[in-house]
C-alpha cells in the first residue's frame, strides 16, 4: 500500500514538474504534456488571435483550451480569434469583456462553461459551431445587447439561466436535442416576441421565461410534463396558452400577472393549479377547468378583473384562500363540492349576485364574502346548514 501510494505521489510530482506557464508573444499559457491552455495573464486590449499551436523552446503545444477566467474584466478587449485546437471554453473566460461586440467559435469546439460572457454588455452576435454539446449554466446572463445567437441543432447539456436578463434578444432557434427549458434561462428577456419549443422538451422549468415583456406567443410541445413555478410570470403581452394534455399541474405563478392573457386552454389530465397561478390575469373573460382538477392554491385566479364566468368540476375537493378574490366583473357562481369556503375567497367580488353552494358545504371562513354588497341570492342545498363564521361577510338570512 505504501509503495502504490508513493507511486502516485511521484506521477503526480512529475505531472506538476512538467507543467509551467509561460508568455509567448504577449498571450500567456499553462503548459502541461504536450498542451497548451489560455489563462489570466494581464489586461488583454484590442484584437487578439489565439494561435493553434505555439513554440517554446524548441517545443510545440496545442492550444486546446481557454481557462478559467483568462480574460477575465478585460474591458478593452475588442474581439478574440479562437483556433479550431480549442477545445473547452471553460467558467468565466470573459466575464466583463464589455468591449466585446461579437464572437464565432470555430468547428471543433465541444464544451462551453459557466458564465463564459457573464456581463458582456456590448456582446451582440454570437456564433456556435454544431461541434457544442455543452453549453453551461448563465452563460449570457447581463449581455444586455445580445441580440443575435447561432445555436447547434442538438446539444447534450443547455444549462440554466443562459439568456438571462438578455433584453436586446428578439429570436433564437432552440436545438432540438434538449429535453428541458432550465431554470430562469429566458428571464428578463423582454425583447422576445416569440419561440418554438423543440418537440423533445418535457419541462420547463421554474422562472424560465418570466418577466418576457415582449413575448406574445408560444407553441408548447405535445409530450410537455411539467411547468414550473413562475414560468411565464409577468409575460404581460402573452394572449393565449394552449397546454398540453400530458401535463398534469400548474405550478404557483405560472401566469401571474400576464394581463393581456384572454385565452388559456386547460386540458384534461390537470389535477392541480398552484398558488397565484394565474393571478392578475386582467384579460380572462373565462375559464372552463377540467374534471380531472382536485385543487386549486391559494389566490390561484385572484383578481382576474375580466373574468364573467368560471366553470368548476364537480369532482373537486379544495381550494385554497382567496381563490377568486378581486374578480369583480363575476355575478354568478357555482361551487363544486368543497366543504370549506376558505377565508378571502369572494373578498372584493363587487358584482356578484348570485352564488350557489354545494350540499356537503360544512363551513364558511371569515372574510370570505367582504365588499360582496351586491350578492342577494344564496342557494344552498346541505341538508344542514354549513356553520358561518360571524365575519364572513355573508348575512346567514341571505341562504335559502
Amino acid at each position: 500500500m505504501r509503495k502504490l501510494l508513493l507511486a502516485m505521489i511521484l506521477c503526480l510530482w512529475g505531472i506538476a514538474a512538467n507543467a509551467q506557464e509561460v508568455n509567448v508573444n504577449g498571450i500567456q499559457y499553462y503548459l502541461t504534456g504536450n498542451n497548451a491552455s489560455v489563462m489570466k495573464g494581464g489586461d488583454y486590449k484590442g484584437d487578439i488571435t489565439i494561435p493553434a499551436t505555439i513554440t517554446y523552446e524548441g517545443a510545440t503545444y496545442n492550444v486546446i483550451e481557454i481557462l478559467r477566467s483568462a480574460f477575465y474584466n478585460c474591458t478593452e478587449l475588442s474581439s478574440i480569434t479562437l483556433p479550431s485546437s480549442i477545445d473547452q471554453v471553460l467558467d468565466w473566460a470573459f466575464e466583463g469583456c464589455t468591449g466585446l461586440t461579437t464572437v464565432t467559435f470555430p468547428e471543433g469546439v465541444r464544451f462551453i462553461g459557466n458564465s463564459v460572457f457573464y456581463n458582456c454588455t456590448n456582446l451582440s452576435s454570437v456564433t456556435f459551431p454544431e461541434s457544442v454539446t455543452h453549453i453551461g449554466d448563465w452563460v449570457f446572463e447581463g449581455c444586455s445587447s445580445l441580440k443575435t445567437v447561432i445555436l447547434p441543432k442538438e446539444v447534450d447539456y443547455f444549462g440554466r439561466g443562459v439568456f438571462w436578463d438578455c433584453g436586446s434578444l428578439t429570436e433564437v432557434t432552440l436545438p432540438e436535442g434538449i429535453n428541458k427549458i432550465g431554470e430562469s434561462t429566458f428571464y428578463n428577456c423582454c425583447g422576445l416576441t416569440s419561440i418554438t419549443i423543440p418537440s423533445g422538451v418535457t419541462s420547463i422549468e421554474n422562472s424560465a421565461f418570466a418577466e418576457c415583456g415582449g413575448l406574445t406567443s408560444i407553441v408548447l410541445p405535445g409530450g410537455l410534463k411539467e411547468i414550473g413555478e413562475s414560468a411565464f410570470y409577468y409575460c404581460g403581452r402573452l394572449t393565449s396558452i394552449d397546454i398540453p394534455s400530458s401535463v398534469t399541474s400548474i405550478g404557483n405563478f405560472t401566469f401571474c400577472n400576464c394581463s393581456n392573457l384572454a385565452s388559456v386552454t386547460i386540458p384534461e389530465g390537470i389535477t392541480t393549479i398552484g398558488e397565484y397561478a394565474f393571478q392578475l390575469c386582467s384579460s380572462l373573460d373565462s375559464l372552463i377547468l377540467p374534471e380531472s382538477l382536485t385543487h386549486i392554491g391559494e389566490r390561484g385566479i385572484s383578481y382576474c378583473s375580466n373574468l364573467t364566468s368560471i366553470t368548476f368540476p364537480k369532482s373537486m375537493e379544495s381550494f385554497g384562500e382567496g381563490i377568486l378574490e378581486g374578480c369583480s366583473r363575476l355575478t354568478f357562481v357555482k361551487l363544486p363540492a368543497i366543504e370549506t369556503i376558505a377565508k378571502y375567497t369572494f373578498n372584493f367580488c363587487t358584482n356578484l349576485e348570485t352564488l350557489v353552494l354545494p350540499a356537503n358545504l360544512e363551513s364558511i371562513e371569515n372574510s370570505s364574502f367582504t365588499h360582496c354588497q351586491k350578492l342577494y341570492d344564496v342557494y344552498c342545498y346541505a341538508t344542514q346548514a354549513p356553520t358561518v363564521e360571524s365575519n364572513s361577510g355573508l348575512n346567514i338570512s341571505e341562504i335559502t
